[in-house]
């Protein structure tokens, strides 16, 4: 008490809340800012605060309230989450978690880079309707997910070109801590050009035995 909060802010937040503490008394706005806390023992804890102006019954500024929670292991699980969505982005395949009526939760880089669209953009959207999904053969995949936990197979999708492409893709059911169905989450891979490629062989094999059978044709 009486010795100044600000002494207690970690060095490297200070200026920048003292910033922020500055523009709150000039628009007398509800404050909001988090920063790290320096304890006596020496650990830093992330706090929360929020503050608003107490005034007298003539208007005038008579004081300060604030309300500081501690959110430090909101921000470490924060921090946890941000580093496995950076290795999720690292990765080439498109992965998608979305609920069980079809809605996007979640889309790595790997499945904007894919699709074309950003994760805002496709956040919210049933997958079936953004990528042009054929419904019978979802309602169907979704049934032998819900009765075995897991579905893995080929799949035509559109790009935001509306290019068609082929993709071999792993669907997941994840549960909750009761057990209950609770999301979808699906890695795809992009097949198309191998796809093609089969087909190109397919059809030189064709034209092969084509050829095989007219030249015995042609020799009898």
């Amino acid at each position: 008490l009486g010795t100044g909060w600000l002494k207690a802010v970690h060095p490297d937040d200070q200026e920048g809340l003292f910033i922020s503490w500055n523009e709150f008394l000039q628009t007398e706005r509800d404050y909001y800012y988090e920063f790290r806390l320096v304890r006596p023992q020496g650990n830093i804890r992330w706090v929360e605060t929020h503050a608003t102006i107490m005034k007298s019954a003539d208007g005038e500024v008579i004081g300060y309230v604030s309300i500081g929670e501690d959110i430090t292991e909101r921000k470490q699980a924060i921090e946890t989450i941000q580093k496995q969505a950076t290795l999720l982005d690292i990765a080439s395949d498109a992965i998608i978690v979305r609920d069980l009526d079809q809605h996007i939760l979640y889309w790595n880089q790997g499945a904007e880079r894919l699709y074309g669209w950003s994760f805002a953009e496709a956040r919210g959207q049933r997958i079936d309707e953004l990528l042009r999904c054929d419904g019978e053969q979802l309602a169907a995949n979704i049934q032998i997910l819900l009765t075995q936990g897991k579905w893995q197979g080929e799949l035509q999708k559109q790009t935001i070109t509306g290019q068609p492409i082929t993709v071999s893709s792993r669907w997941t059911l994840v549960r909750d801590e009761a057990g209950h169905p609770n999301c979808i989450l699906s890695v795809a891979t992009d097949i198309t050009e191998k796809k093609n490629l089969e087909a190109q062989f397919y059809q030189a094999q064709r034209l092969e035995s084509l050829g095989t059978l007219a030249s015995g044709i042609a020799h009898d």
